[in-house]
């Protein structure tokens, strides 16, 4: 999946925002730059619930609590279009919107022209006709639309599983309810109970990641995963395979004079020194060591590829050295991927094309 071009006209501090990304650039990494304010996590989180949710009922709530607040000035207003290209497919998608009243209006007038379908029939023709899918009502004044030129809600379904979020735990997710979103300025528990909304987020978007120590858990997952594949090999081939070596060795990599292994029960994480049999404490491995292991097992644990990944703030805890080696670290953990960071770091932007670097007002860097 490539995201070709995002268009947003007015949604909270976005104003008529228009970028698009190079499929020929290699690699497909974009970094999204301004100042504080300009609306970076805003734009990711917009383009992620509208991507990810949009064609998946089970997610619709997380539709309303984005746009709850929004209000329109016309009967009809275009929230944002995407070009995008999946699957040898380029289409467009373009969210749309608009006064529920309206069409009520519009179809009773062709009930009274004539028109003898029955309201449901006549709805579906006139979407079909304007080449809209009716996505969802917002509420009694308000649906969701989305116009395209793609007539197969199975594949957009599909689609729509191909796109990542991933963010620190401390953003506040504007997808989540007002009640959820305030929770983390309660006095009180506040904090706590705010964690807790976002990790029954996480369990309902497959595709919503937070840089926190439930990586913890993951990794633990992974290595779950990589030795039944050792035994699924040992029953098909008659050995057990490397993939449980493999796993160590890689994650090895990340650890400055540390190693890390499971206990034989898979229960828990080990970290040791090199050439050392003492286990280390928590407190014992950086930030930023954790962080990198948790972004590669989570790419790796879901084998996210052919995917649009938004990441913000991945510079978060990590040396400036590794904020400029994330780029082509990026690259090898996963398979043609797309990913829009959302940042403010140099050395992450030094590291590729000064044309992939995509800017927001107030911008990084002034341009005379």
């Amino acid at each position: 999946m490539f995201l070709k071009k995002i268009s947003i006209a007015d949604f909270r501090v976005l104003k008529n925002i228009e970028i698009q990304f190079e499929k020929e650039f290699t690699p497909t990494i974009f970094p999204l730059g301004s100042l504080n304010g300009g609306g970076k996590s805003t734009l990711l989180q917009l383009v992620f619930t509208l991507l990810h949710c949009s064609f998946n009922k089970e997610r619709h709530q997380y539709l309303v609590n984005l746009l709850s607040t929004l209000t329109l000035s016309k009967q009809d207003t275009t929230l944002a279009k995407f070009e995008i290209c999946h699957d040898d497919k380029e289409f467009y998608l373009e969210f749309i919107l608009a006064d529920h009243p309206f069409f009520d209006d519009l179809l009773k007038k062709e009930h009274e022209e004539g028109n003898q379908k029955t309201t449901r029939e006549r709805k579906q023709y006139y979407f079909k006709s304007k080449k809209m899918f009716y996505l969802m009502h917002l509420d009694n004044e308000k649906i969701l639309l989305c116009k395209t030129n793609i007539n197969d809600l199975y594949f957009l379904t599909k689609m729509s599983d191909k796109v990542y979020l991933a963010a620190p735990s401390t953003q506040i997710f504007l997808f989540l309810s007002d009640k959820e979103k305030k929770a983390v300025f309660l006095r009180e528990s506040g904090v706590e109970n705010y964690v807790n909304y976002i990790n029954e987020a996480k369990k309902n978007l497959t595709g919503f990641f937070t840089y926190d120590f439930a990586s913890t858990d993951l990794i633990i997952k992974s290595f779950e995963n990589v030795r039944n594949k050792d035994f699924e090999d040992a029953l098909e081939y008659g050995e057990y395979g490397n993939h449980f070596k493999t796993l160590k060795t890689a994650l090895n990599r990340f650890l400055i004079d540390k190693t890390i292994t499971v206990d034989k029960q898979l229960s828990s994480i080990i970290f040791k020194l090199k050439n050392d049999d003492e286990k280390l404490l928590p407190e014992d491995l950086s930030h930023g060591e954790l962080k990198k292991l948790g972004i590669y097992i989570w790419l790796r644990y879901y084998a996210i590829e052919d995917s649009l990944v938004l990441m913000d703030e991945i510079e978060i805890g990590l040396h400036p050295d590794w904020q400029y080696e994330i780029v082509n670290e990026l690259q090898e953990w996963s398979k043609n991927n797309q990913f829009l960071l959302a940042t403010h770091s140099y050395e992450l932007c030094q590291a590729l094309t000064p044309s992939h670097v995509k800017e927001l007002e107030p911008k990084l860097i002034k341009t005379k």
